[in-house]
């Protein structure tokens, strides 16, 4: 698989699927309210605050990886189609920011509640999520035809694959540096919050 270089394509503006996009972000935030909501008052427990850091660093390193193959950002306001990334991450799955994104919320749900509670916010956030995808997936079939259709066939949606579909020779050099500079506040915030849970479940104890 390479790199194809149409014309950018967006979606029509306006209607419930650009909606979606739009605010992906705060339904992130709107569910992970809901959730503390429901369980509140919080009583973190120290087995489910150490289980869930793995959960938590895995999506860390998602993020960071795929950010690897963002030479210009990704936090836009409409869907649209600058090229076909097909290195890394995306190799393995189709969509590893938003991997990256469920696990450090579901991780951080586990720690703040209990697995009743990170399983509700699993499937919240898969269901959501599957919405802005469908979106984007219609982006790009317009906008990389077969190309994306085969890609598409190839790699998994949700759960990476455990081996690599073959990239093309020519792909990019990681920019680990620039992902970790565009991820630095995320990944700060993601790990203060894990280790405040930690905090709170320990004095809890």
């Amino acid at each position: 698989m390479g790199e194809s270089a149409p014309a950018p394509a967006a979606a029509p503006p306006g209607g419930f699927k650009d909606w979606l996009f739009r605010w992906r972000g705060w339904g992130v935030i709107a569910f992970g309210f809901a959730l503390l909501l429901w369980k509140w008052p919080l009583a973190p427990q120290l087995r489910y605050a150490l289980a869930a850091l793995p959960i938590v660093l895995f999506g860390v390193f998602f993020r960071v990886w795929a950010r690897c193959y963002f030479t210009r950002g990704s936090d836009t306001r409409r869907i649209q189609a600058h090229r076909l990334i097909v290195f890394g991450p995306y190799c393995r799955v189709r969509n590893p920011l938003y991997v990256g994104n469920v696990s450090i919320a579901v991780g951080l749900a586990l720690a703040a509640t209990d697995p009743a509670g990170a399983g509700a916010l699993l499937l919240a956030l898969l269901v959501f999520y599957s919405g802005v995808i469908r979106s984007e997936e219609a982006v790009l079939e317009r906008s990389f035809g077969a190309s994306y259709l085969e890609f598409k066939k190839r790699v998994p949606r949700w759960l990476p694959r455990l081996f690599a579909v073959a990239a093309d020779a020519d792909a990019p050099q990681a920019e680990v540096g620039h992902a970790l500079r565009k991820e630095a506040q995320r990944i700060a915030g993601t790990l203060l919050g894990w280790a405040a849970l930690l905090f709170a479940a320990w004095w809890l104890r």
